[in-house]
């Protein structure tokens, strides 16, 4: 029911528009009345009303001079005038106060009725179309986290265009004032036992790790953005917020030895890290994350013998050199990020193009030799499996291959390679169980995003249907078949992950860890961690 607020100097037409008007046919409530321009101010800033109707000429304040404060005050409310004085002036002013109707006295009911009931028809339109902005909003502030995340990942990959990368850095005062950046790259070793989790595991693996990544960093209170990179391999963005001089490079090191020790002692996960070098300027960030991932991939400058750690030590102009130097230079990361975007869009052109410019690149540098063929192969296919996670099966099942790894032996020869990546991208993209099915990938990533970042609240599969506008059993399936688990398996999964990480540090106590993961009953935490690792919250902390 909309609200409305009465302002006449004459008691009688007060009581007959009361009495008379059938004010809830037309779904308004009368909810304040006054005699004069000031009283009027008074009942509408209190009753705070949708709809005003006033007299002009009255004793105090004249209803056009209350109206010029109304929309001073910010109401945005519809406002009639109805007045027997019909002088051109009043209705200028009126124009200017944004009046909604000027009224003639006196009025009849049905005008009278045929006015209000527009102008709750213009109420209602207004309602549906804030209802609408508020709604576009919420989805905003929704997925603002996942869209900043993406720009990260693009910034630190090199796959930003110069003006959306300048917007970025724009709105990212943390970025943007740093006084200087290096990126850490981060490979999770494929052993015998990581090559044979599931996809729903493979997640909390990723997970698991990057739990361990943040809790270092922020003990440290380091300035960082933790990235997610395809198949195996994660990044870090150190930042030097000013206060750090000669020492940043040194703390890199001795943050990432940390890492290494803490993800094989809490998780039993062999991982290798790189860093590239220091840069001043945050268009060469993209520069620190290639020699980082070339000093992983080539196992170059490890001066430590006690961990897979190696620090990017080569020839400066090699990626670290002015802008048009290093954009000549061949960017596997670069080139891994761009062709997972354009596997992730159903972009086949696109992703023939990439294909094209990075295979022409490598001609140039005349690096063809078989072995670096063979690896471009075997990442090109490791970037097609990672594109097919999230919507169940492996590639090899889908495409029904069974030679891929005698496939790739076989490339000895630039065009091979070229004609191998062409023919697996014809063969992905006919495939009707992926076009039929990128959309609930992107659903489901969706979904372990979301879990992953709001596992400590109270978050519910009907929610997220919500969120992704898709049924709530219609989503509980996409979700099982894509990650082997139904939605409150994985959660669970999640937030036991956490809570392991967390009790082996030992810096908490059990029902605050409980509290930390999203469970308000500390004795259901502990049947649930039980189940899951066979060992109660506190034998678990004394291991």
């Amino acid at each position: 029911m909309w609200k409305a607020v009465i302002v006449d100097d004459d008691r009688q037409v007060l009581k007959s528009m009361k009495k008379m008007f059938p004010w809830h046919e037309v779904g308004i409530e009368l909810c304040g009345e006054a005699l004069d321009g000031k009283e009027g101010l008074s009942v509408i800033r209190n009753v705070r009303p949708d709809i005003v109707i006033t007299d002009i000429y009255m004793p105090v304040m004249d209803g056009l001079d209350m109206a010029e404060q109304l929309r001073r005050d910010g109401f945005d409310g519809l406002i009639y005038i109805l007045s027997g004085y019909s002088e051109f002036q009043y209705a200028l002013k009126a124009i200017r106060l944004q009046v909604d109707d000027y009224l003639p006295k006196p009025v009849t009911l049905n005008t009278l009725k045929d006015v209000l009931s527009e102008g709750v028809r213009k109420l209602e339109e207004k309602k549906q179309r804030l209802l609408e902005k508020e709604e576009i909003m919420n989805k905003i502030m929704l997925y603002e986290p996942f869209v900043q995340k993406q720009y990260i990942r693009s910034l630190v990959a090199g796959t930003l265009p110069p003006h959306e990368m300048q917007t970025l850095i724009g709105e990212n005062d943390l970025i943007r004032r740093a006084a200087a950046y290096l990126t850490m790259g981060l490979e999770i070793v494929r052993t015998e036992r990581v090559s044979r989790i599931s996809t729903g595991d493979w997640n909390l693996f990723r997970f698991a790790v990057e739990n361990i990544v943040h809790e270092i960093l922020e003990q440290e209170r380091a300035t960082f953005f933790f990235v997610e990179l395809p198949g195996n391999h994660m990044a870090v963005l150190l930042l030097d917020p000013g206060d750090c001089g000669d020492s940043f490079h040194q703390g890199a090191i001795a943050l990432a030895k940390k890492m290494i020790h803490a993800v094989d002692k809490y998780l039993n996960i062999q991982v290798r890290m790189g860093l590239g070098q220091v840069k001043s300027h945050w268009k060469q960030i993209a520069d620190s994350t290639e020699e980082a991932f070339l000093s992983l991939s080539l196992k170059i400058c490890a001066p430590y013998a006690d961990t897979d750690l190696y620090v990017y030590a080569g020839d400066h102009a090699v990626f670290g050199g002015p802008e048009e130097n290093a954009r000549n230079k061949l960017r596997p990361i670069q080139f891994v990020q761009q062709l997972t975007e354009a596997i992730r869009c159903s972009n086949c052109n696109k992703i023939r193009q990439i294909l094209d410019v990075y295979l022409a690149q490598l001609e140039k540098q005349d690096d063809t030799k078989p072995t670096t063929l063979q690896q471009y192969a075997e990442e090109i296919w490791r970037i097609f499996e990672y594109a097919l996670y999230g919507i169940g099966g492996k590639l090899e099942e889908k495409l029904r291959e069974t030679n891929v790894e005698m496939e790739i032996r076989n490339i000895v020869r630039i065009d091979q390679l070229r004609s191998w990546a062409e023919n697996k991208i014809e063969q992905l993209f006919k495939n009707t169980f992926w076009s039929e099915n990128i959309k609930h990938k992107q659903a489901v990533e969706f979904m372990i995003d979301y879990i992953h970042e709001h596992y400590a609240e109270d978050i519910t599969l009907g929610e997220l249907s919500e969120k992704v506008h898709i049924s709530r059993n219609y989503l509980s399936d996409i979700f099982k078949k894509a990650t082997g688990d139904t939605f409150n398996e994985y959660l669970t999964k999640v937030r036991m992950e956490k809570a392991r990480t967390l009790l082996l540090e030992g810096k908490l106590l059990i029902y605050e860890i409980a509290e930390k993961v999203g469970y308000k009953n500390v004795p259901y935490f502990s049947t649930q961690f039980k189940k899951y690792t066979g060992l109660n919250p506190s034998d678990f902390q004394r291991l």
